[in-house]
């Protein structure tokens, strides 16, 4: 067992998730995009765009200003990127396909009604004629069913148009999949093996195998984990690829291979682990050198900390999404980000970004109990503001309130 304190586990979580520092000093490749993403697994997506689309905010938490379009390349160019429900639905490597064609056949296996009802089956066989026959589509392609909200035929999340649940089981069972996210956030179904060519009919890992892959590729985003994060790191909107039970018995074996390290974490009770690929990592820590240095600007689905409990636990800040909280009873604000600075969670902002005007409006900022404004902090939250303003096409920002003040002063005058 190997102590470690919870200042290395939160450097060690944040190297792990590359949030540590801005290496790369030349215009972002496409390719350094879908690095990003293989090592992170997923990357998960989400409606909301108040500042800009998760997936995208958190792309630039880690290579900074980077072309969107770099993502439309991965998904039409080599086929290098679709998206599944890996985490919720999230952008997933093609390469990670075989990865999740179990949980296809579980879905494809289940009694949902928008297949194996007779009527929405022969739906569902229309839909896959045409796609076979025209190529990708979306629901923008189907009419609309004006009177089908009325007559309650089909479930509110999917509208009016009953072949968008089609189409969204037909994916979640692997008969279709997602060519592209286009820049308006549609989705675009196409055939498997026009997706995902190189990889679709690739065979895929022995399901009693799969386990430890899976962990394996959840260590490596985590660095440190207990089971409940590693649970939940591979799973669908409630379905995890590797319940808690069976995590713990996987990595007893990875543990007598060598390839995790038993930890105890400082202040966690909860049996913990340490991916050994950061051993010399910890080495380093402990000779003060390669700690975290990066300040950035996290989406509240940012991978680092999707994981609220892991959150509260490693980094003591308690946070919730306030968007369905009514205003008045609002404590930090509609879309709060969190700040992380040197590996450690030292506040939160609230922006919104007038794309009129090119203001990125920062309505406030809070502090986390304990965190002082230095000249040093509010110098790294200024160069931060000017790089999100910056990717997101704006031209300058603007801060309502701080708490502490002082802080608003000391950012304005950096």
């Amino acid at each position: 067992m190997l102590d470690i304190s919870k200042r290395e586990a939160q450097a060690l979580a944040t190297i792990a998730s590359r949030l540590d520092r801005t290496d790369i000093h030349r215009a972002i490749t496409p390719d350094d995009v879908l690095d990003t993403i293989k090592h992170l697994g997923m990357i998960q997506l989400d409606t909301i765009s108040v500042v800009s689309r998760s997936h995208e905010t958190v792309l630039w938490s880690r290579l900074g200003n980077y072309n969107l379009d770099h993502l439309t390349t991965l998904f039409t160019g080599k086929r290098e990127l679709t998206e599944y429900l890996t985490h919720a639905a999230a952008l997933t490597p093609t390469a990670y396909l075989p990865l999740v064609r179990g949980m296809m056949d579980r879905y494809k296996a289940s009694l949902d009604r928008a297949i194996h009802q007779p009527e929405m089956a022969a739906m569902a066989a229309r839909v896959m004629e045409r796609v076979e026959r025209e190529g990708a589509v979306s629901s923008r392609d189907f009419e609309a069913q004006p009177d089908a909200q009325r007559q309650g035929q089909w479930e509110s999340w999917y509208g009016n148009k009953p072949e968008r649940e089609v189409l969204a089981s037909l994916w979640a069972h692997g008969d279709l999949l997602i060519a592209l996210r286009d820049r308006s956030f549609t989705r675009w179904y196409d055939l498997p093996e026009r997706v995902a060519p190189a990889t679709w009919n690739a065979e895929p890992p022995d399901p009693h195998g799969l386990p430890a892959i899976l962990l394996r590729h959840a260590m490596r985003a985590l660095g440190v984990a207990t089971a409940p994060w590693l649970t939940d790191y591979w799973r669908t909107g409630g379905r995890a690829y590797v319940p808690n039970a069976r995590v713990r018995r996987e990595m007893d074996a990875l543990v007598a291979g060598g390839e995790v390290v038993p930890v105890s974490i400082e202040g966690i009770t909860d049996a913990a682990w340490l991916d050994s690929r950061y051993l010399p990592t910890l080495e380093g820590l402990r000779k003060r050198t390669g700690w975290p240095t990066k300040t950035t600007f996290l989406s509240p689905f940012d991978n680092l900390i999707w994981k609220r409990d892991r959150m509260e636990k490693l980094w003591d800040m308690h946070y919730r999404l306030e968007i369905y909280t009514p205003a008045p009873k609002r404590e930090f604000g509609y879309y709060t980000m969190p700040i992380l600075h040197r590996g450690k969670l030292v506040g939160r902002i609230d922006p919104s970004m007038n794309r009129k005007e090119g203001i990125l409006m920062i309505r406030s900022i809070h502090l986390q109990p304990g965190v002082k404004s230095t000249p040093a902090l509010a110098r790294a939250i200024a160069k931060t503001l000017d790089e999100f303003t910056a990717f997101l096409g704006g031209t300058d920002w603007s801060i309502v309130h701080t708490d502490p003040p002082e802080l608003g002063r000391e950012i304005y005058r950096s």
